[in-house]
């Protein structure tokens, strides 16, 4: 894929929602508030069942390795500040991925995959 018809990738992970809380396709009680959010929705690919961990640290690890987090040691509580543990250096992350496909990476949030 050239740079031209390249698709832009945005993922937005959040913790702890339920399916319908920012508002469903047959709801418009928060529309003011996520507008764009609605938006970009409409307009690009849905994931309605990507299931994640109940944690972050498991979540993240997943996401970001494409690995089961207990196959890589971070299917556990999430990483604390000053934990002494984390996410093993040795895995390719989807960052790395996106970057080696010629995709610019930016990242907004919490880390909470150690130090």
């Amino acid at each position: 894929i050239n740079s031209i018809n390249k698709p832009n990738v945005i993922f937005i992970l959040i913790d702890d929602l339920g399916y319908t809380y920012l508002g469903d396709d047959n709801s418009n009680k928060l529309i003011n508030i996520t507008t764009n959010l609605h938006h970009l929705s409409k307009n690009g690919i849905r994931l309605n069942n990507y299931y994640t961990q109940e944690m972050c640290t498991p979540t993240r690890a997943a996401l970001l390795t494409g690995k089961y987090p207990i196959s890589i040691g971070m299917q556990y509580d999430m990483t604390p500040p000053i934990g002494n543990w984390g996410m093993p250096l040795n895995h390719i992350l989807l960052p790395k991925v996106l970057k080696d496909n010629g995709y610019s990476t930016h990242m907004l949030g919490k880390w909470h995959l150690g130090h």
